[in-house]
């Protein structure tokens, strides 16, 4: 008997319950697979690379005179707060579907977490949807405030002044240097 044939007769002996289930455990998976994508690459990488990248900015003005430095790391705070904030609920009730799956259908935990899913998904997808909004409007009212206080040219002076700053660090090192050498050699000129 070929494959083919048997594939045909354990499929025409399976009967409708059995393909149901089938199907729901696969749309199930589907469902774990797809939050835990949306959960990683949707919240925890950019929420990593959000603080990161504000950590770098921080250290950048912390190494300039810049005159509104702790209103900047209190915006950039708001800012890294505000994302997690608002997204943090929805990966959650995606955290609660994922694990209804992993239930008996017939479980008193399972219905709860169904009924938790269904009652808050929709208010957390709208807290997600007005970090989009929230956003722009932080950064209009901080770019607003900088403008005002501090000219046009303030992120400039922002990044200029660590240029500056790495320049004069490295006139000092070459300065250093220099003078090591002049003591090496005065040194040896002693000695000979």
């Amino acid at each position: 008997m070929s494959y083919t044939n048997q594939l045909l007769e354990t499929r025409s002996s399976e009967t409708n319950t059995e393909r149901a289930l089938r199907r729901t455990e696969m749309v199930e998976l589907n469902v774990i697979l797809q939050h835990c994508l949306e959960i990683l690459l949707g919240f925890l990488m950019p929420y990593g690379l959000i603080i990161s990248s504000y950590v770098c900015i921080l250290r950048r003005i912390r190494k300039t005179r810049f005159r509104r430095r702790i209103r900047s790391e209190k915006l950039i705070l708001v800012i890294v707060i505000t994302f997690g904030l608002t997204w943090l609920p929805f990966h959650m009730m995606n955290m609660v579907e994922i694990a209804g799956t992993f239930l008996p259908e017939d479980s008193h935990a399972k219905a709860r977490l169904q009924k938790i899913w269904l009652s808050f998904r929709g208010f957390s997808s709208i807290i997600t949807f007005i970090s989009s909004c929230i956003n722009p409007v932080l950064y209009t009212f901080a770019g607003k405030s900088y403008i005002k206080h501090e000219g046009l040219g303030f992120m400039a002076r922002l990044f200029e002044g660590s240029r500056i700053e790495s320049m004069r660090n490295n006139r000092q090192n070459q300065k250093n240097q220099d003078q090591e050498k002049k003591e090496v050699v005065n040194h040896l000129r002693d000695r000979v």
